[in-house]
């Protein structure tokens, strides 16, 4: 069952855990050291929408090959970032030595 796929990887001397990490990544992310008002990432199935502010907005393709987030950016280069973890709240990043950690909100109606 795709839905129960564990995958443990080692990188670096590290220990990295992904579970089923092409579904868990897709959703609204906030960036946990940031006091704003908007999420940070929106994950769908093939893109990435970094939020810059209230009303502005980048998208972008992606993908998950391993332990890395490769993101293609439009002037053709990759950016890629090391996946230390991913579960279905918490996204921890290593992008050139500098982390990140976003975690999930989880949205069950609009009421």
């Amino acid at each position: 069952d795709k839905n129960n796929t564990k995958e443990v990887i080692k990188s670096n001397s590290t220990t990295v855990e992904i579970t089923n990490g092409d579904s868990l990544i897709i959703g609204i992310w906030w960036d946990n050291n940031k006091n704003t008002f908007h999420a940070s990432l929106l994950f769908q199935k093939s893109t990435i929408c970094y939020v810059l502010t209230d009303s502005n907005a980048i998208e972008r393709k992606y993908k998950i090959k391993n332990d890395s987030l490769i993101i293609y950016e439009n002037n053709g280069k990759k950016s890629i970032s090391i996946i230390d973890k991913l579960t279905d709240d918490t996204l921890k990043l290593n992008t050139n030595g500098k982390k990140q950690v976003f975690t999930k909100n989880k949205i069950t109606n609009c009421d």
